[in-house]
C-alpha cells in the first residue's frame, strides 16, 4: 500500500510539473518566451534580455513545487524498497 502511495504522489508531482516545463523548454531552445494573456506577446532574448529573464524565472519557479514532490515521491520509494528488501532478506 505504500509503494502505492508513493507512487501516486510521485505521479502528482510529475502532473504538476507537466504543465509549465515545455513552456520552460521551449523557451531556453528558442530564446523566445510567448507571453500569457491578451495578444499573447512574443519576448525575445535578444530583443528584451531582462524581461525575458524575468519571465524565464517566473516560470521555472511554477516548476519547482512538482519537482519538490516528485523528488520526494522518489525518494520515499527508495525508502520503501530498501525495507522491504531488508525484511526480504530476513532482518528487521
Amino acid at each position: 500500500m505504500w509503494f502505492l502511495a508513493g507512487a501516486g504522489v510521485l505521479l502528482a508531482g510529475i502532473v504538476l510539473m507537466a504543465g509549465p516545463l515545455p513552456e520552460v523548454v521551449r523557451a531556453l531552445s528558442t530564446g523566445v518566451i510567448v507571453g500569457k494573456g491578451r495578444g499573447a506577446p512574443r519576448i525575445e532574448r535578444t530583443a528584451e534580455p531582462e524581461r525575458f529573464n524575468n519571465l524565464l524565472r517566473q516560470r521555472l519557479a511554477s516548476v519547482a513545487p512538482g519537482a519538490v514532490i516528485a523528488g520526494c515521491a522518489l525518494l520515499w520509494l527508495a525508502w520503501n524498497g530498501l525495507a522491504a528488501w531488508v525484511v526480504s532478506r530476513g532482518g528487521a
